[in-house]
């Protein structure tokens, strides 16, 4: 049973991974359930941005018990112990997480585009003195109610370079913007995007909530922390444009 789409060669995480194996052992018929939490695996203290580790829950389940009962289950026989444990459930944050019966691929009804020129250079980025990320909006209002981020984003993107010596690499994740706030990179995820035609890939998967009145988009940096060396020096000339489209697993909370 995994603690944590086909998970696509240009990017990936241990979210994806998780779910691509659930997608192949559920497709040789076996039982398999997947539940992700709020800890994980994150770069020593001073190298990146990510928040410390969160809760070991999933909402009302708790992921040890889980496993114990898993056990309990498979090995001695006793199938009521997971008689009420989920398909899958997504965490949310560490008190909330939502449950379904499988890991949702967005279907296009939520998209957001990236306008043709959209230009991201060195200083897009999330190291000290950078000017962060370059938020992209959904153009249109979300309906009422509170949302939830859950499954697995998908886009198609073409990245080219924007100079003559840029690396053309873009660093894509999806975000939220509160009122009053700054967007904010959800779970401090990016896909890196090499240039080239990126056709219908699977970005790393999301669960975060929407509170009426936030915005949902992405961000594109020209640099990030958890793809740099410890001296800061991997991409000083990446910059690229970038153009398409990022569809988004939204749904209702409940």
């Amino acid at each position: 049973m995994p603690s944590s789409s086909r998970a696509s060669a240009t990017s990936s995480s241990t979210w994806n991974q998780a779910v691509e194996n659930r997608r192949f052992l559920a497709s040789l018929g076996g039982d398999v359930r997947l539940l992700t939490h709020q800890h994980g695996h994150i770069l020593p203290g001073g190298l990146a941005s990510q928040a410390p580790l969160g809760a070991t829950s999933c909402g009302r389940i708790d992921t040890i018990a889980a496993m114990h009962a898993w056990f309990d289950a498979k090995l001695r026989g006793r199938a009521d112990a997971i008689a009420d444990l989920p398909r899958v459930c997504l965490s949310l944050d560490d008190e909330r997480g939502v449950e379904l019966g499988d890991v949702p691929r967005a279907d296009g009804t939520v998209v957001i585009e990236i306008p043709p020129g959209t230009e991201v250079g060195p200083e897009r980025s999330n190291l000290k003195d950078g000017a962060g990320g370059l938020f992209v909006p959904l153009s249109g209002p979300l309906p009422g109610g509170e949302r939830v981020l859950a499954g697995i984003p998908v886009a198609s993107l073409v990245v080219t370079p924007a100079a003559p010596e840029a690396e053309a690499v873009a660093f894509v994740g999806i975000a939220i913007e509160s009122p009053g706030e700054p967007p904010r990179l959800v779970d401090d995820q990016v896909a890196p995007l090499r240039a080239g035609r990126h056709d219908d890939i699977e970005l790393i998967g999301v669960a975060e909530a929407v509170a009426p009145g936030d915005r949902v988009g992405v961000l594109l940096y020209g640099r990030f922390d958890q793809y740099e060396n410890g001296m800061r020096t991997s991409f000083p000339e990446n910059r690229y444009r970038i153009a398409g489209t990022v569809a988004l697993p939204l749904r209702p909370a409940r």
